[in-house]
């Protein structure tokens, strides 16, 4: 892919559209473990349907979101993604190397009051937490995933948060949670366009990273 150009509205939907969904939302929450929100900023996404979302969940259910420049709507939610672009965007300054993105992690996590994490991801150069601990918060990194044929990097994103997300749900902690998305995002780049990875693909890819 060497350049795409995508062309549409940012305004909120209507508030008749919004009405349906938050009634979906609140039908189908209903022994739901994990909302995840992937937060395309196309105006779909409202702060009233957040809001529904939060009031619907109950003290059981996770709440995550891939945030992609909309902060601080997610304030209060269990984990938060961006990329590191992202991050530079929203505190406004240039983010370079580890130590840069663990302050970016640890700030983000107490600017948004998360309950368990804020990840960044970062591309070649892997991914960055900031976690929620009972002893305070800590940053971690996690290196790329060993990939050495890269195709494709769309829906990498989208698998990150979805791994992160369904392990954090499964119980997993964040550390392991995050290796599992790293080894998910690998997996997705060395297809053309969306891919979705088994869970035989992920075992055998985990086993081969543990390996190495």
């Amino acid at each position: 892919q060497v350049a795409r150009i995508d062309k549409l509205s940012r305004q909120p939907v209507a508030a008749d559209v919004e009405r349906a969904l938050i009634a979906m939302l609140e039908a189908h929450i209903v022994g739901a473990h994990a909302i995840l929100f992937s937060d395309y900023r196309n105006g779909l996404i409202t702060a009233g349907l957040i809001e529904a979302a939060r009031a619907a969940a109950g003290s059981g259910t996770l709440l995550t979101a891939d945030a992609q420049g909309e902060f601080d709507k997610y304030a209060g939610f269990d984990l938060v993604k961006c990329n590191a672009d992202e991050a530079r965007e929203v505190l406004g300054r240039d983010l370079r190397g580890d130590d840069a993105f663990a302050a970016a992690a640890l700030e983000l996590c107490q600017r948004l009051k998360l309950r368990r994490f804020m990840a960044i991801t970062r591309g070649a150069e892997g991914i960055t937490l900031g976690v929620v601990g009972a002893d305070g918060a800590s940053a971690h990194h996690l290196r790329a995933s060993a990939t050495s044929e890269v195709y494709d990097t769309v829906g990498a994103g989208d698998t990150t948060i979805a791994l992160l997300t369904l392990a954090t749900a499964a119980g997993a902690d964040p550390l392991s949670a995050a290796v599992l998305a790293n080894v998910a995002g690998g997996l997705v780049v060395r297809r053309v366009g969306n891919y979705c990875p088994t869970p035989d693909e992920l075992r055998r890819a985990l086993t081969e990273e543990q390996a190495n």
